[in-house]
Order: structure tokens, then sequence, then C-alpha cells
């Protein structure tokens, strides 16, 4: 897919538009982190969150209203209490979540660009621990990877507020995974510059250090 000149484009006037509406709905997950942070890989989807928030449906009928008025096709795929997908144009998923109370750090604010409340990295990274210990996606581990090669991390902080969003995870098998996982999946990655197998397993060796020390 063109990222740069189809499918970017369009999450941009996407991101504009529903900025323009003032929720408190903050732009987490892998775009937020390749797009505004890291720019480590593509990303096809926009993932909006907010935190057990009771104007929820309200928000999300205001987008839907306001996608239909600027003439953008637009599908509502899911809607659920707590979470709704709209395909935009036939090629653009949008998520939206309301998502459990617990929040570790603060929401970045941007003065610039297209969206304005972006979620921080160790946000992202508590959110990755928990996806990736009950799912096998590249890019969960991907985003762990760059998150803690460019940033300090507190492992201890990081599955505490981990814990907090879904409780049990058990780091030393995490920590496992980790070291066991088989960098082929890297190749379903779409990367802007693919880590090389070795540099991506001895970070990911700092990782599991980092997390077999808490325990």
């Amino acid at each position: 897919m063109p990222y740069e000149n189809t499918l970017y484009p369009l999450q941009d006037k996407v991101l504009s538009l529903i900025d323009s509406l003032g929720t408190p709905f903050y732009l987490t997950g892998g775009t937020a982190l390749s797009r505004f942070h890291f720019k480590h890989r593509y990303s096809d989807d926009l993932d909006f969150f907010v935190n057990d928030d009771l104007k929820f449906q309200d928000y999300v009928n205001l987008i839907i209203k306001a996608l239909a008025g600027k003439e953008m096709k637009c599908i509502v795929e899911k809607k659920y209490e707590s979470f709704c997908r709209l395909t935009v144009q036939d090629i653009l998923k949008v998520d939206f979540v309301n998502d459990v109370p617990a929040y570790y750090g603060t929401v970045e604010l941007r003065a610039s660009g297209p969206y304005s409340k972006i979620d921080n990295p160790m946000n992202i990274l508590a959110n990755k621990i928990t996806a990736f210990s009950d799912r096998d996606e590249p890019k969960d581990i991907s985003d762990i990877w760059v998150i803690s090669k460019n940033l300090p991390v507190d492992w201890k902080e990081i599955f505490t507020a981990a814990d907090s969003k879904a409780a049990g995870l058990n780091p030393p098998l995490i920590a496992k995974k980790m070291e066991e996982y088989d960098t082929a999946g890297l190749d379903r990655i779409k990367w802007v510059k693919r880590p090389s197998d070795e540099e991506f397993r001895e970070d990911m060796k700092k990782v599991v250090g980092g997390i077999l020390k808490i325990i």
C-alpha cells in the first residue's frame, strides 16, 4: 500500500477532523508510535482510546456524523458499549475503545501536526506487554523493541501498569516468550528500516534481562 501518497494523507484528514471535534480521544497503538514517536514502521489503522468515559457513545456518534458530513464513505463495522470500528473510504480502519480506568503517565499534547492528543510511549509499552502476553503479533514485539531501544524503561513500573490493565501477567513467561521469539516473524512487519536479526536479538536480550531483574 502506498502509505505516503494514499493512506497517510487519508489518516491525516481523519485525524484533523476528529481533532477539530474536541473529544477526549487520544491516538494510541502502532500508528501513534510509528507516526508520532519513532517512525520505525508503517501502520495501517487508527486507534483512539478514552478511559472509562460515560460519554463514549456520544463521542463516537459525533465522529460518525462528522465523517458523513465531509462526504467520506464511512461504514460502521462493529459497535458495542465500549468499542466501535469504522472503515473509512474502504481502506482505513478506525477503532474507538473505552478502555479500563488505569492509565500510565499522561497524554502528550501536540501544538502541531494532524492530531493534538497522542499517547505516551510508556503507556503504549504497557499495553503492548499485555497484548504480547496473549497473542502472537509481530507488531507487538516490534513496538516493544523500538520503545526499549530508544528510551530508558523501568520494567517494574511497566509491569505494574500493565497488570493494572490486565491482571495476572507473568513476567518470567513473557520474558521467555521474548527470548524464544522467531525473528522470521519480523518479515511480516512493514518496516521503514528493518533491524538485522542480530541487532534485534541483542536488543531483546537486554529487555529480557531487565524484566528478569524485577522478579
